[in-house]
C-alpha cells in the first residue's frame, strides 16, 4: 500500500444493505485496483445478514477502510449520502456492494480528469452487464446504454445532451470531483435521483466517458436495487427507507418538478439557470419519441412468427 497519504486524493463511498453475498467481491475488486490513493468508505444501512461481520473483517486487515453502522434503516438515499459526507479525498466515487470494479478502473478515471482539468466534473467507463454468477450477459441488454457524454462548454447544451440520452446509472459510479458534488443536492430520496444529480453535475461541467468497459453491472433478482423492486412504489421506498413518507405525487410529475428545483437552486448565474430551465420540457419531449419510435420500429422489424 505505497503511497498511501493520510487524507487519500480518492474517497469510494460503498452503502451497502444486507449485501453479504457479493460484497466480498466488491470489496476484493477495489483493493486490487492500480491506483492506490484512496480511502473506502462502507455505511451499513442496519444489515441483518452477515454483512456487519464482513465489513469488520475487511476493515480490520486494511486501513484503508472505514466502517460505520447504522442503526436503523434509512433509506437507499440517506445512506448513500453518509458515505459522501464521511469522505475526505479530493475526489469521490459511489461503488455498489453488488458491483465490480476491472483493476484499472480507478487509474484510467482519476487519469481522465487530471489530462481533462477542472471543467471537467465526473469521469466513467462503460460497463459489461453480468448475471448472478459473475458470468456476462450476451447480448448485453443495456449495451447501448453508454452514450451519455455531455461535453459543450454551454451549461444547457450539457443539459439537453444528459435529458436526451440518460439511461443508465453508470455515471454515477464513475470518479467525479468532490467540489464540484457538494455543490449538488447529492441523492434525493424519490425515483431517479440519480438522473437528477447527473443534471446537477451537467450544469457544473462536463462528463468524460472512457470507452472502455471497466465496470460490471450486476443484474439479480435479489439485488438492493431495481431487480428486486418491481414496482415505481418499491423502488420509492427502497429510495426514502421504512420510515420516509410518501410523496403524492406521480413518480414522473416528481421527477420533472425535481429537474426544475435542481435548476434553480443550482450554484450558477441567472442567466445559465433560465437557459437549463428553457430546455427541460422541449429535451424530455424529445426522448420520449424517440423512445416511442425505437419500440415501434423494433415492433414492425420483429420476424413474423411461423403460422
Amino acid at each position: 500500500m505505497t503511497g498511501i497519504r493520510p487524507n487519500p486524493r480518492l474517497s469510494i463511498g460503498v452503502p451497502v444493505y444486507n449485501g453479504e453475498k457479493y460484497l466480498r467481491v466488491a470489496l476484493d475488486s477495489l483493493l486490487a485496483q492500480t491506483f492506490e490513493d484512496f480511502e473506502i468508505i462502507i455505511s451499513d444501512n442496519a444489515s441483518t445478514d452477515k454483512t456487519q461481520e464482513i465489513c469488520e473483517e475487511y476493515a480490520a486487515k486494511d486501513n484503508r477502510i472505514r466502517y460505520e453502522r447504522q442503526a436503523i434503516n434509512q433509506g437507499a438515499a440517506a445512506n448513500y449520502n453518509r458515505t459522501f459526507e464521511l469522505a475526505r479525498g479530493e475526489l469521490f466515487k459511489w461503488a455498489a456492494h453488488d458491483d465490480a470494479c476491472l483493476p484499472t478502473f480507478l487509474e484510467k478515471c482519476v487519469d481522465a480528469l487530471d489530462k481533462a482539468g477542472k471543467d471537467t466534473v465526473l469521469a466513467y467507463t462503460i460497463a459489461t452487464t453480468i448475471d448472478a454468477d459473475g458470468e456476462a450477459i450476451i447480448p448485453d441488454p443495456y449495451a447501448n446504454g453508454d452514450t451519455l457524454r455531455p461535453s459543450s462548454k454551454f451549461a444547457a447544451a450539457r443539459v439537453v445532451h444528459t435529458l436526451r440520452y440518460i439511461s443508465l446509472a453508470n455515471a454515477t459510479f464513475g470518479v467525479i470531483r468532490s467540489e464540484h458534488l457538494k455543490r449538488t443536492r447529492l441523492i434525493g430520496p424519490f425515483v431517479a435521483s440519480d438522473y437528477v444529480l447527473m443534471i446537477e453535475l451537467a450544469m457544473l461541467g462536463r462528463f468524460s466517458r472512457l470507452d472502455e468497459r471497466l465496470l460490471l453491472r450486476r443484474k439479480h433478482s435479489g439485488g438492493s436495487r431495481h431487480e428486486s423492486n418491481p414496482t415505481l412504489a418499491d423502488v420509492e421506498k427502497w429510495f426514502r427507507g421504512s420510515s420516509g413518507g410518501k410523496t403524492v405525487l406521480s413518480p414522473r410529475l416528481k421527477l420533472l418538478l425535481e429537474y426544475y428545483r435542481s435548476v434553480f437552486v443550482a450554484d450558477v448565474s441567472t442567466i445559465t439557470k433560465l437557459a437549463c430551465a428553457s430546455v427541460i420540457i422541449p429535451a424530455m419531449t424529445e426522448r420520449k419519441l424517440r423512445v416511442a419510435t425505437g419500440k415501434w420500429r423494433r415492433q414492425i422489424m420483429r420476424p413474423a412468427s411461423p403460422t
